[in-house]
């Protein structure tokens, strides 16, 4: 059962699939490697960065807007932000 689902994509699609998946792993690689080096808040105020840009390109590419659910997504993405930067503890 689990194979007709591959038979129905074709190579072209399954190598347009795969090169969609890039930029995500090679983000995600590149974040652990990171961690080696940055501290750990800084890091996560790095992906943090990597995910609203990809709404915005995604945004300026599809030339429409973010739908609701994206826009509060954002939103408690850029509280988060907030907080991993310890904006609460400067004042």
């Amino acid at each position: 059962m689990k194979y007709r689902i591959l038979v129905l994509f074709s190579w072209r699609h399954r190598v347009i699939l795969m090169i969609a998946g890039v930029p995500t792993a090679v983000t995600g690689l590149l974040y652990y490697q990171s961690l080696r080096y940055i501290p750990n808040s800084l890091a996560i105020l790095l992906l943090f960065q990597f995910t609203w840009m990809g709404v915005l390109i995604n945004s300026v590419e599809q030339r429409r807007r973010p739908n609701g659910i994206m826009l509060i997504t954002l939103t408690v993405l850029f509280g988060g932000t907030l907080l991993a930067a310890g904006i609460l503890d400067q004042g």
